[in-house]
C-alpha cells in the first residue's frame, strides 16, 4: 500500500503541473481578440482571419500575441488614466504605441533572461488564474446588482465552479512562481498608485 501511494502521488503532481501548463496554450486566443481592435471591421474579419491557416499559426505562437497584446493593454491604461500618461505617446503617421513596445520588449527580455521557459510560463499561468478568478467572482458578484440588465447570466454552479478550479491550481504553484508573479503585481499596483496620487493633488 505504501508504494501505491508513493507513487500515487508524483501522478497527482504531474497532472496538475500539466493543467497549469495548458492554460497557457490558450493565451493565443485571448490575446488575439485584444489586437484584433487594432483593424478595421473586427467582426467580419476575425472570425474569417481565426479561421485561416496562417491564423491559426499565429494564434499557436502566445508569446508573440502576449507581447504586441502587453504593449496594447498599456496604452490603453495610460489613455483611461491608470497609468502614467507618457505610457500612451504614438508614432505620429501609424499611430503605433512605440513607448509601451519599447517598454514591454525590454521587460520580457529581463524575464527571459531570469528563468526557464518554464519558469516563465507559470508565472503567465498564475497572472492568468488571477485574472480568470477576479472574473468568475465579479460574475457572481454582478449576479447581485438589480440595475445589471444583461441579457447573458450564467447558472451559478459555472462560476462556482471556474472560481474553485482557479483555487485549486493556485495551490499547485511554486513559491518561485509566486514571487515573480507578485513582483510583477507590485510593479503594476505601483504605477496606479502613482496615478491616483497625481489625480488627487489636480
Amino acid at each position: 500500500m505504501r508504494c501505491n501511494s508513493r507513487r500515487a502521488r508524483p501522478r497527482g503532481r504531474h497532472f496538475f503541473g500539466a493543467a497549469l501548463l495548458a492554460y497557457y496554450s490558450f493565451v493565443g486566443l485571448e490575446t488575439s481578440a485584444n489586437v484584433i481592435e487594432e483593424v478595421k471591421d473586427p467582426s467580419r474579419v476575425y472570425p474569417r482571419a481565426l479561421s485561416g491557416a496562417i491564423a491559426l499559426v499565429a494564434v499557436a505562437n502566445g508569446a508573440l500575441l502576449t507581447m504586441t497584446m502587453s504593449s496594447r493593454l498599456a496604452y490603453g491604461m495610460a489613455k483611461q488614466n491608470l497609468i502614467p500618461r507618457a505610457f500612451s505617446r504614438v508614432f505620429p503617421h501609424r499611430g503605433t504605441p512605440w513607448v509601451t513596445t519599447v517598454i514591454t520588449t525590454a521587460v520580457a527580455m529581463a524575464l527571459t533572461v531570469s528563468g526557464s521557459i518554464a519558469t516563465l510560463a507559470e508565472t503567465v499561468v498564475l497572472l492568468l488564474l488571477y485574472v480568470f478568478l477576479s472574473i468568475t467572482v465579479a460574475v457572481l458578484v454582478q449576479r447581485r446588482d438589480a440595475t445589471n440588465t444583461t441579457d447573458f447570466r450564467a447558472w451559478t454552479v459555472l462560476p462556482v465552479l471556474g472560481a474553485a478550479s482557479c483555487v485549486v491550481l493556485l495551490t499547485q504553484q511554486s513559491i518561485e512562481v509566486w514571487l515573480r508573479g507578485g513582483i510583477i503585481v507590485a510593479v503594476g499596483v505601483g504605477l496606479f498608485a502613482i496615478m491616483a496620487l497625481s489625480r488627487g493633488r489636480r
